[in-house]
C-alpha cells in the first residue's frame, strides 16, 4: 500500500539539526498521510508558526522535500504539494514489487521463529487497527509488515530503496480512503503472504507479495477518476 514506524535502516549517524529532522519527518508524514493535500499550497512561516519552530528548519524540510519530489517550487505556482505523478506511481510498483519479490523469493537468510512471532504479533495488530477503524495505525502495521518481511529473509537494506518510492503510493490509498472492505483485503494477503512464508514456499510467499504491491494500480486508477486534480497530467510525471 511514510516511513511512520517503518523507518529506514541507518547506514550513517543522523548529521542533520535535531529540530530540522522533526520538522522534516512531521511535514513528510503530513504530506504522505495527505493531512496536506496534492496541489496544496503551502508557506514557510505559517508551517513554521504551526509547528512552533523558525523558518530555518523548515525551509531545511523543504529542500528534503523537494529532492523527494513531494514538494515543489515554480514562479507560476509557488510552494505547493506535488501532484501525484502517474508515472512515479507503475515506477514504484515496479520498484516494490521486484525488490520485495526479489528478497523473499531468495532470501539470505530463513526467517527464524522470533522473526515468526513477530510478524504474528503484527498481523493480530493490524486486525486490532481495523476493528478500531484506526487508519493511521492500520497504515503503520502494514508498512513494518513489509519492512519486517525482509529484514527476516535476510534483506533488511532492501526496505530502505523500498520506502524511497513508496510515498506516491501511501497518498493514493489515504486519498482513496480506506474502508473496511480494503483493509480487510489487504490483511487476508499479508495472512497469505505470511502462510508461504512459514511454510518455507518462498517462491509462493513471493508471488503472493508481488501481487499484493501490484494492487495498488488498480487503486491508482479508481482515485484518478474521481479525483483527477490530484494527478499531474504531464507525460512522464
Amino acid at each position: 500500500m511514510v516511513a511512520f514506524a517503518a523507518r529506514p535502516i541507518p547506514l550513517a549517524p543522523e548529521r542533520r539539526n535535531t529540530v530540522a529532522a522533526r520538522v522534516y519527518a512531521e511535514l513528510r508524514e503530513a504530506i504522505v498521510t495527505t493531512q496536506l493535500k496534492p496541489g496544496q499550497r503551502v508557506a514557510e512561516a505559517e508551517l513554521a508558526d504551526s509547528l512552533g519552530v523558525s523558518r530555518t528548519p523548515v525551509r531545511e524540510a523543504f529542500v528534503r522535500l523537494v529532492e523527494e519530489g513531494l514538494i515543489e517550487v515554480s514562479p507560476q505556482t509557488g510552494t505547493r504539494i506535488s501532484l501525484v505523478g502517474l508515472e512515479r506511481i507503475r515506477q514504484a510498483v515496479f520498484v516494490r514489487a521486484s525488490l520485495e519479490g526479489g528478497a523473499v523469493r531468495r532470501p539470505a537468510a530463513e526467517p527464524g521463529d522470533a522473526d515468526l512471532r513477530a510478524l504474528r504479533r503484527n498481523l493480530a495488530d493490524q486486525e486490532v487497527a481495523i476493528a478500531e477503524g484506526d487508519v493511521t495505525e492500520m497504515h503503520r502495521r502494514d508498512m513494518d509488515f513489509h519492512a519486517m518481511l525482509l529484514a527476516s529473509v535476510g534483506r533488511p537494506l532492501a526496505w530502505n530503496a523500498c520506502l524511497l518510492v513508496s510515498a506516491d503510493l501511501a497518498r493514493v490509498g489515504f486519498l482513496l480512503g480506506f474502508d473496511v472492505t480494503h483493509l480487510a483485503q489487504v490483511l487476508a494477503e499479508h495472512r497469505a503472504i505470511f502462510a508461504a512464508l512459514e511454510a518455507r514456499d518462498f517462491a509462493a510467499a513471493a508471488d503472493q507479495l508481488e501481487a499484493h504491491v501490484a494492487n495498488i494500480e488498480g487503486d491508482r486508477i479508481v482515485l484518478s477518476e474521481r479525483h483527477p486534480e490530484y494527478f499531474d497530467p504531464r507525460p512522464g510525471a
